[in-house]
């Protein structure tokens, strides 16, 4: 389980975790994708151009705390080396961290006294 978070209203590209992967083959060609349906409408996974081990899941648009504070993505590898193909799976648990967006309301609006 990896765990990462993200605070919400930020723009779509903020790097929510990083994820290493290895086997001990000398080839390694690793593809990532997310499997889980709700994370793939608000994450992505993309493999870092300096290493492909390692896999950053990445949110694709401003995340609402007041709407969801958390999600779980579940992230797919895939060794694509031939002659066999393996994948592993990996949950990763998003925190939606809360700012201070939301206007303060009185509960009962209008107020009225007697004197």
């Amino acid at each position: 389980l990896y765990v990462g978070s993200v605070e919400e209203n930020q723009p779509s590209g903020q790097t929510v975790a990083a994820l290493t992967v290895t086997d001990r083959d000398k080839e390694r060609l690793y593809s990532f994708n997310i499997t889980s349906s709700a994370g793939s409408l608000l994450f992505r996974v993309q493999a870092d151009p300096m290493n492909s081990s390692i896999a950053h899941v990445i949110t694709t648009r401003g995340l609402d705390r007041e709407t969801n504070s958390n999600y779980t993505v579940q992230v797919e590898v895939t060794d694509s080396a031939s002659p066999n193909v393996y994948t592993a799976t990996a949950d990763v648990f998003v925190t939606v961290l809360d700012l201070n967006d939301n206007t303060p309301v009185f509960q009962n609006d209008p107020y009225r006294l007697m004197v």
